[in-house]
């Protein structure tokens, strides 16, 4: 897995303070473990701030919310993966479908998405800066899209967000339908050959 991106509260920590990379993996981990074991509803600063045997004060210093917590702890940013993403389009949704599948399919991240998506309708600002998170993954996309435009091999008004937003809805729409959905292989395939090809004969 990806190596997970520090939060833009964390980047910056306190000044004159050194963060402590132990504080940090204990908390995203009690923060995995909380989401598994109790649901999205139970994961408070306090209550992972108590299984992570810090304090609740070293959790805002880190993170200015819960969800943005909740969204490091479950999700990485996957530049690494969208690097190296193949250039035939169709092989390329391949890949982006089954990191996105991986990621959103994992238990934590299945016991999350329910209140992610109802905390960031509530809050636009914070839904915003949450996306920001994605911001280097984005710049990846852009230029393997720019790639595909100059080969031909794809739409000219193919943009990042679109992209992303075409890649990652089915996925959380399957899941958020059937939290027990296995999205195999074949499902893989087919949705893949629906995004590139369309569904007109």
């Amino acid at each position: 897995m990806t190596t997970q991106s520090p939060s833009p509260a964390g980047r910056n920590g306190t000044r004159g303070r050194p963060r402590d990379a132990t504080i940090d993996d204990a908390v995203l981990q009690a923060t995995r473990d909380l989401l598994v074991d109790e649901g999205y509803a139970a994961v408070t600063m306090n209550a992972v701030a108590r299984r992570a045997c810090t304090t609740k004060t070293a959790l805002y210093r880190r993170w200015p919310s819960k969800i943005e917590l909740v969204h490091e702890a479950v999700l990485p940013s996957g530049v690494e993966e969208m690097a190296e993403l193949d250039d035939d389009p169709r092989t390329a949704v391949e890949q982006m479908l089954r990191w996105t599948r991986d990621r959103f399919s994992e238990p934590a991240m299945r016991a999350a998405l329910p209140g992610i998506v109802a905390d960031l309708r509530r809050d636009p600002t914070l839904a915003a800066r949450i996306l920001a998170r994605f911001a280097p993954t984005f710049a990846v996309l852009d230029t393997h899209l720019a790639n595909a435009r100059r080969r031909g091999s794809i739409a000219a008004d193919a943009d990042p967000m679109t992209v992303s937003q075409v890649i990652g809805g089915p996925v959380i729409v399957a899941l958020l339908i059937d939290p027990d959905a296995a999205l195999d292989d074949a499902w893989i395939r087919t949705t893949a050959g629906l995004l590139t090809s369309g569904i007109s004969r």
